[in-house]
C-alpha cells in the first residue's frame, strides 16, 4: 500500500519528448505534513495535494481538503538537494495520467522526513559545505491528518485561521528577506 504524502501544488511544466505524442507533464510539489516514515528511495508513494477551502459554519477558520491526485507510484532518485530540503522523483504508475514524473521537494530531517542511504549520506555530508539555502518548506503536525477515506475529499481541520493568501504572503515576505 503506497504511503500518502500531503503536498501543496507548486507547479508544473510540460515534458517534450520527440516522436511522443501524449502531452505528457512534469509535476511540482512541495511536502507540507510530516508523513507516518521518513521517506526513501524505493519507496511506494501516493501524492495528495491540499486545498484550504473556507469553513461550511461561516467562522474565519478554514480547513484544508485533500483530495486523490493521479500521481501513485515508486521514488526512483533524487533528483536535488540544497541546505534544508531534498527534492525526491517519483515515476507515475498511475494509467490515464498525464503527469509522468512528479518531483517531490521534503525538508531535510534525517530519519524523522527523509531516510537516505550511507552512500546519499556520506555525498551530502561532503558537499554540505556548498549546498545553497533557497527556501523554507513549513512542516504542518502529522496529527492535523485525517486519512479516512482516501478517494473521496478528506477534511482536514487546519490550525487557526488559515487562509492560503496569508500562507503565501509568509513564504513570500521569507523569500524577500533571504
Amino acid at each position: 500500500m503506497p504511503i500518502p504524502l500531503y503536498v501543496r501544488e507548486r507547479g508544473g511544466a510540460p515534458m517534450l519528448q520527440l516522436g511522443d505524442h501524449r502531452n505528457l507533464s512534469v509535476a511540482y510539489y512541495d511536502l507540507i505534513v510530516q508523513p507516518n516514515t521518513p521517506i526513501q528511495t524505493g519507496m511506494r508513494v501516493s501524492v495528495h495535494p491540499l486545498v484550504a477551502v473556507p469553513a461550511s459554519n461561516g467562522e474565519i477558520q478554514w480547513r484544508l481538503v485533500s483530495r486523490v491526485e493521479e500521481v501513485e507510484g515508486e521514488i526512483i532518485g533524487l533528483r536535488a538537494m540544497e541546505k534544508h530540503l531534498t527534492e525526491f522523483v517519483v515515476k507515475n504508475e498511475r494509467g490515464g495520467s498525464t503527469i509522468e514524473y512528479a518531483y517531490v521537494a521534503v525538508p531535510h530531517h534525517e530519519g524523522v522526513t527523509v531516510q537516505t542511504g550511507w552512500i546519499e549520506s556520506l555525498f551530502r555530508w561532503i558537499i554540505a559545505p556548498f549546498l545553497l539555502e533557497t527556501r523554507t518548506i513549513l512542516i504542518m503536525d502529522r496529527t492535523q491528518i485525517d486519512d479516512e477515506p482516501m478517494h473521496s475529499p478528506t477534511i482536514i481541520p487546519g490550525a487557526g485561521d488559515w487562509p492560503p493568501l496569508q500562507w503565501r504572503r509568509e513564504l513570500q515576505e521569507y523569500d524577500e528577506d533571504e
